[in-house]
């Protein structure tokens, strides 16, 4: 199963029930980063069904490009903004997307970029996409899993979900151990989303991350681990004391 034939589940699972991950702790943080984006351009890389097109209207952009490989969520978002003259919706798959020199302003991309193995390639041609005179401060902003929390082993049951990074050693017998998970390791790990939809995403350490974001000769302006807002402490208690203290993501910052 692939995004196009799970898309009317995933639009109908976003429209009816809250999303801790994204709604109380990613969406807020990633929002509440962008600069002054009027009269800008805006690629939005993996848009889905443009959720988060909504509000980067608000920020009264110039445009926005919003870029998804599902063509069915793609169609999705053109449908809900038929009327609105500011969005152009492309289904491409995003490593071998083609923009011209200098054609925007800025990047934004949720939760997308863990999807793709090696993001040099993408993001050496997005630094030739972007417009070199901006007065921004920054140019991208994106998020992805963070290698803790998903570098973690996971057993999951109907009962229980358990994740473990660490290790057991035996300090009288050094041949009793057991590590649990895998941090440093680059490598694809297959998961099924919500039980039914089976996707690859690409675990790399933050030095791995650091060294392609290098590659592609952009620079670091921040990174951000974000937590959950204070009210999931009184909605959620579980959700504001996991992740309080372990990061589920990481927000990249990145200029010219």
């Amino acid at each position: 199963m692939n995004y196009d034939q799970y898309s009317r589940n995933w639009i109908a699972k976003k429209k009816s029930k809250i999303h801790w991950a994204h709604d109380y702790l990613e969406k807020p943080t990633m929002f509440g980063e962008l600069p002054d984006l009027t009269s800008k351009i805006i690629l939005c890389l993996g848009c889905g069904s443009g959720e988060e097109c909504k509000y980067l209207l608000s920020l009264n952009p110039a445009k926005i490009i919003a870029v998804d490989s599902s063509q069915k969520l793609i169609d999705w978002g053109k449908m809900q903004y038929q009327n609105e003259t500011k969005i152009e919706f492309i289904c491409n798959k995003l490593e071998d997307l083609e923009l011209s020199v200098g054609a925007i302003d800025f990047v934004f991309s949720s939760l997308t970029l863990h999807y793709i193995e090696d993001w040099t390639r993408l993001l050496t041609k997005i630094k030739l996409w972007i417009q070199p005179n901006s007065n921004l401060k920054y140019q991208i902003i994106f998020s992805c899993h963070h290698p803790v929390k998903w570098g973690a082993e996971a057993t999951r049951s109907k009962e229980c979900n358990e994740f473990r990074l660490g290790y057991m050693k035996n300090k009288l017998n050094d041949k009793i151990y057991n590590v649990y998970g895998d941090y440093m390791t680059t490598r694809a790990i297959d998961e099924r989303l919500f039980g039914q939809l089976d996707i690859t995403h690409y675990h790399k350490s933050i030095s791995t991350m650091w060294t392609q974001i290098m590659n592609s000769s952009l620079k670091v302006n921040q990174i951000i681990e974000p937590l959950p807002l204070d009210i999931t402490k009184t909605l959620k208690p579980d959700f504001y004391f996991t992740y309080s203290k372990i990061p589920l993501f990481i927000v990249w910052k990145l200029h010219l």
